[in-house]
């Protein structure tokens, strides 16, 4: 999915995220990497606790859990 920017995963309960995320290598936010803010049309969303992962070819998504939701971003230039 080339062109994926934002995807929300919606839950039902509460989650263990962290179980989730522990096979996962993982960073928290760094404001010298990505700004606090992913803008997408008229969402704003606060990344800043959200955890980075970055692929091979040094594209950064973030992985941001909100109340029961689960979102995926994927950070490209014209988002910050």
């Amino acid at each position: 999915m080339p062109n994926l920017r934002r995807i929300r995963f919606n839950s039902y309960g509460p989650q263990n995220y962290e179980g989730v995320m522990h096979r996962i290598i993982h960073r928290p936010w760094n404001g010298k990497r990505r700004p606090k803010v992913f803008k997408y049309k008229i969402d704003e969303l606060d990344c800043t606790l959200g955890w980075d992962i970055e692929s091979d070819d040094g594209q950064i998504a973030t992985v941001n859990f909100i109340e029961e939701c689960l979102d995926f971003v994927v950070w490209k230039n014209d988002n910050y």
